[in-house]
């Protein structure tokens, strides 16, 4: 096995656990600031701010990894992505319908699941697949943030500081999600026609970049494609509600 091929499986399998590791304090001030919202906003705001600057540096790590220098594309779908991000089936013997399993994706990430449901955004996976792909904790995580959030309250009462700082965060993810998008779409271009049926929609493809059923190389991109654009918009979308109650909260501080 060559050396860029092992160089760039070590960076990819090792970048996504030192987010998780970089993640930890990130869950324990989330969990803080809703421990101290009912009783000292003060504090909150001090566990906001504390998450903000602890998730700059795990957005770093992507940042720094996924890049052609550290992770090859012409070698990463043949070699680094792994049997777990290819998907599966099974015919049912009775009545002959097909039924397709996702692989693995780095859309399962807890980090990312949990930020979104610390702030109020509904959840980007299925049920089903959340359930598949999800273990039961971190789920119970997740459905634990979204149900405790107390950032609905604070646009509602005008909290202009918590409300702020909320803000940054999303900004950060929003620029992130943009990040992403446009990296992991050039991963997923490059030639690989041995490929089969994997995470999210993409296809088999033929030397020619059609698959057996007709289906070029963008068609087969584009469920995935669209699930990464409707992330990015819906991180805008709460990114421009929340600055909007900032407005109007800084400019009429006593309504």
């Amino acid at each position: 096995m060559s050396d860029v091929i092992q160089s760039s499986e070590e960076v990819f399998f090792r970048m996504f656990y030192d987010l998780e590791v970089a993640a930890l304090p990130i869950y324990h001030s989330m969990i803080l600031s809703i421990h101290s919202y009912p009783t000292s906003r003060t504090t909150t705001l001090h566990h906001l701010r504390t998450l903000t600057t602890q998730l700059r540096p795990l957005l770093q790590i992507f940042y720094t990894n996924l890049t052609p220098h550290h992770i090859s594309p012409t070698i990463w779908l043949s070699y680094i992505q792994g049997f777990q991000g290819w998907g599966v089936g099974k015919h049912d013997p009775q009545t002959g319908a097909y039924t397709k399993y996702d692989g693995l994706s780095g859309n399962h990430v807890l980090v990312f699941q949990a930020l979104d449901a610390f702030l109020g955004m509904d959840r980007y996976l299925t049920d089903e697949n959340t359930r598949r792909c999800m273990p039961v904790r971190q789920r119970e995580l997740c459905e634990a943030l979204r149900r405790w959030s107390f950032v609905g309250r604070a646009k509602r009462e005008g909290e202009a500081d918590i409300v702020g700082e909320v803000e940054g965060v999303v900004r950060l993810l929003k620029v992130f999600r943009a990040a992403h998008r446009a990296r992991v779409m050039g991963y997923l271009r490059e030639p690989a026609p041995e490929r089969l049926l994997m995470t999210a929609g993409k296809s088999v493809l033929g030397d020619g970049g059609v698959d057996e059923g007709g289906i070029g190389l963008d068609e087969a991109l584009k469920p995935l494609d669209e699930m990464l654009v409707g992330r990015l918009t819906e991180t805008g979308r709460v990114l421009v509600e929340i600055h909007s109650y900032s407005i109007l909260t800084y400019s009429n501080p006593n309504p």
